[in-house]
């Protein structure tokens, strides 16, 4: 029997919890009968285990019928356990030390956006402006990358209680409203190409 594993994660409004997990719980099973769903006491955030399916794999699962009550979800392409204060260069550094192989192996050319979201459990120190300013700066000067406002590529970055969640992505397609409109046809070629 495979191992149970993190493979998403979402974010909600907390009184939409209930109806997320449902929700999410509802477009996996029938793929993964043993797949769990948690919500985080402490933030709007749910926690998607499942023993059979990988992140990428779940994420398209979900996005076929994008979810009423969730805003983002994440596929969880790597999970780094490091706890890291903004204030600490040496900790940051050793954050892009971790991350590297991630960002070598899935960003063709120099340039990526990047969102952070701090939340307090393994990045320390900081708000998501800060954070975000530190690992450009880290990102610029010990990996080479140019970290652009708007990019095809975006790095995401997502404290939780497990560790911090990365995953490259297109630009928006955590964002659920990207994919409700895509599915309803109320979107312009352009997004549509992402």
């Amino acid at each position: 029997m495979n191992k149970c594993r993190l493979v998403l994660i979402a974010t909600t409004k907390p009184w939409r919890l209930p109806s997320a997990i449902e929700e999410l719980g509802d477009a996996l099973f029938r793929y993964d009968e043993s797949v769990n769903v948690y919500a985080d006491e402490r933030v709007p955030l749910l926690y998607v285990f499942s023993c059979k399916l990988e992140p990428m794999h779940a994420f398209k699962l979900v996005v076929r019928e994008p979810p009423a009550s969730i805003e983002r979800v994440i596929p969880v392409e790597y999970l780094v356990e490091l706890t890291a204060n903004v204030e600490d260069s040496s900790s940051v550094k050793r954050l892009i030390d971790v991350l590297y192989s991630l960002i070598r192996d899935r960003v063709k050319d120099d340039t990526i956006g990047l969102e952070v979201k701090p939340r307090g459990f393994f990045m320390l120190g900081g708000d998501d402006k800060r954070w975000n300013n530190a690992l450009s700066n880290s990102l610029t000067a010990l990996v080479g990358l140019r970290i652009l406002r708007k990019s095809d590529y975006v790095l995401k970055l997502e404290d939780t209680r497990y560790g911090i969640v990365a995953a490259i992505m297109k630009s928006k397609w955590d964002r659920m409203q990207t994919w409700r409109k895509m599915r309803l046809g109320n979107t312009s070629a352009e997004e549509s190409k992402r």
